[in-house]
């Protein structure tokens, strides 16, 4: 058909439309996340919408199980107040009800867009999500009042890639799993703004993302489930937005009461990495449990001007710590908790196979105890000159870096630093108003910089460079012979290119690295060369170090092709090598060839001493894990997500 031509097709309630996936509406491949199990998919829309169109007042229903009240497959439509209700539940369980929306609604694919404005839409069915947008399916809805209320029921929701825009709308759910702002297998996009989102069921948090979704100016209320679940490497974002969470009732696994909860739960529908929650300008209160709970995961909090209200006395700001979901001894959290301009108040539990990091920044202030049962695994506080710590209670941490003098408060208890494993290692002790132990194991000011000055972080001097290029990172080269001997190191003649010469026509200099290493906020060490101003290690023992962890990853060699190949998501089981040695005369590029989950990169390498060398940043890139730098500490940061 050519442009510029009307095209409207409204078929009956008869008309069944059944997608295969060699037909043109079938399912797009799986997002991150895992596999659906299903390659077609079958939609049956009592009304269908194939060609754009434009209606106004009308209505569209099904009593019938398995089917959509309103189908959208191609084009550009606007309905504008129209009356939705979807009854009829599917006669059995299925993923394709979550993964692909055949019992909803409302739902657009196969490329369509579907503008809406007024209206309701009503549903009384199991998995009868309201409005969902699935694949290249994209819904803009505004004004409209949206309703569930049975098991496994969203209001509006993303799965497969899809995209939603929600403005002003009112939301209520109250079956069980039904989540107000939800997605599913494979995410997508979904931004709300304005607008009221209510739930009343068991596990049925105002939003459950396995996706990225923004909310502004809205009004949330939980009163049995959590407010907010974010579950493997997904994102929610809430800006200028009262959110109100009582979370009374435990949904499956769950063993903890809370308002905010990041982890993975390896069922596969959510993709593999650290979870993010951000607030910003917002009123968060909690009415029992926890504010934030971390398990089987590593999570980035970042907390900026909000009102934040613990009504529950026993309940903590932050708890992390191994929980129902993951490898027993490997499914803790690992968090980075950002206050920038924020004020909180509560206590601060971590066990001993979990971390933190924890940022004030931008006169941010903390007040409570940090760890005051000393068993985190590792607790690093980075506090600016304008931030302020007030204890309740005695703390254990295993860094201070405090840029500032008087802005520890003590209040009589005890602020320890140098807390190791398990906060057995805790050697530093500290009382009064100040405390600026700075780093492990110690608590003493910096060394000073070159030029003779103190370099304690908060001056106002510049800290030294830093290198280019990052921090030791890098791949092993197999051993070559079946009885495991490594290989001796390469000269040029044996086909190998010496190391790159500088700009100036001269050789890189090589010298072992005298950076220290923190791997989720534990000191490592792990043999590193510094090449040229850019620090190269071992892609075997970044994998040792990451192995269960959100970024793990597993190392192999395929001999036939001379490859490394790197799988993201499994776990290693080799151990960091502990010779140091200073190899750095042996030094050349390595022409060696690496595979990162099928696919061929191209990665700068050497060979050390037989062993192959990367760079750390360069191969997070690929391999989902966050490197910083601290210059007071020369200590290159490595944290899981």
């Amino acid at each position: 058909m050519k442009y510029g031509k009307t095209l409207r097709a409204v078929l009956s309630a008869a008309l069944s439309v059944t997608m295969l996936a060699s037909a043109a509406l079938a399912a797009p491949p799986d997002k991150p996340g895992g596999s659906s199990g299903s390659t077609s998919v079958a939609y049956d829309g009592a009304t269908t919408v194939s060609e754009s169109t434009t209606e106004s007042g009308k209505t569209y229903a099904s009593s019938t199980g398995s089917q959509n009240a309103l189908l959208v497959t191609g084009g550009t439509s606007t309905i504008t107040n129209p009356t939705v209700t979807k009854t009829g539940s599917p006669s059995g369980h299925s993923d394709d009800y979550d993964f692909y929306g055949t019992n909803a609604a409302v739902i657009a694919t196969n490329g369509a867009t579907l503008n809406i404005s007024g209206g309701s839409v009503t549903t009384d069915a199991s998995y009868a999500n309201a409005v969902y947008a699935y694949g290249t399916g994209t819904i803009n809805i505004s004004g409209t009042t949206v309703k569930t209320s049975s098991n496994n029921s969203g209001g509006v929701m993303v799965t497969g890639g899809g995209t939603l825009n929600a403005n002003d709308l009112t939301v209520e759910t109250s079956g069980n799993s039904a989540a107000a702002i939800r997605s599913d297998r494979g995410g997508g996009t979904l931004t709300v703004t304005g607008g009221k989102y209510t739930t009343s069921g068991t596990g049925s948090p105002v939003i459950y993302s396995t996706a990225d979704i923004t909310v502004s100016g809205a009004e949330l209320t939980a009163t049995a489930s959590e407010g907010v679940v974010v579950e493997g490497g997904n994102s929610v974002t809430l800006s200028n937005v009262t959110m109100t969470s009582d979370n009374t009732r435990l949904n499956s696994q769950s063993q903890t009461y809370k308002g905010v909860f990041l982890y993975q739960s390896m069922s596969g529908d959510a993709s593999n990495g650290g979870g993010s929650f951000t607030a910003t300008d917002s009123t968060i209160v909690n009415n029992n449990g926890d504010v934030f709970f971390v398990t089987n995961n590593s999570a980035s909090i970042t907390l900026q001007n909000n009102t934040i209200i613990n009504n529950d006395a026993s309940g903590a700001l932050l708890r992390a710590q191994a929980g129902a979901w993951g490898t027993s001894g490997s499914n803790g959290g690992h968090v980075t908790l950002t206050l920038d301009n924020q004020t909180v108040t509560g206590d601060i539990y971590i066990d001993d196979i979990s971390t933190l990091t924890l940022v004030l920044r931008n006169g941010s202030s903390f007040t409570g105890t940090i760890n005051g049962d000393n068993t985190a695994k590792s607790i690093v506080v980075t506090l600016s000159a304008d931030s302020t710590l007030n204890l309740t209670g005695d703390s254990y941490v295993y860094s201070l870096d405090n840029a500032g003098s008087g802005n520890v408060v003590t209040n009589g208890h005890k602020l320890t630093t140098g807390a190791g494993e398990a906060g057995g290692a805790a050697s530093n002790t500290g009382s009064g108003s100040d405390n600026r132990g700075g780093f492990p194991s110690d608590g003493q000011t910096p060394p000073d910089k070159p030029d003779g000055t103190n370099g304690a972080p908060g001056d106002d001097q510049t800290p030294p460079d830093m290198p280019s290029g990052g921090f030791p990172g890098d791949g092993q080269t197999p051993p070559a012979k079946p009885d495991g001997e490594e290989q001796p190191p390469a000269k040029p003649e044996d086909g190998q290119q010496p190391a790159a010469p500088a700009e100036n026509g001269t050789q890189p200099s090589v010298v072992l690295s005298p950076q220290k290493l923190t791997v989720n906020g534990a000191e490592q060490k792990s043999e590193a060369y510094n090449i040229g101003g850019t620090n190269f290690f071992k892609l075997r023992d970044l994998a040792a170090l990451l192995s269960g962890t959100s970024s793990q990853f597993s190392v192999s060699y395929d001999q036939a092709r001379d490859t490394v190949v790197v799988t993201t998501g499994e776990a290693y089981d080799g151990t960091v090598g502990t010779d140091f040695s200073d190899n750095s005369a042996s030094a050349v590029k390595s022409p060696q060839r690496i595979e990162i989950d099928g696919r061929e990169v191209s990665l700068t390498a050497y060979n050390i001493g037989g062993s192959n060398f990367f760079g750390l940043r360069e191969l997070s890139e690929y391999l989902g894990y966050g490197v910083d730098y601290d210059a007071a500490s020369n200590t290159a940061i490595i944290q899981s997500r």
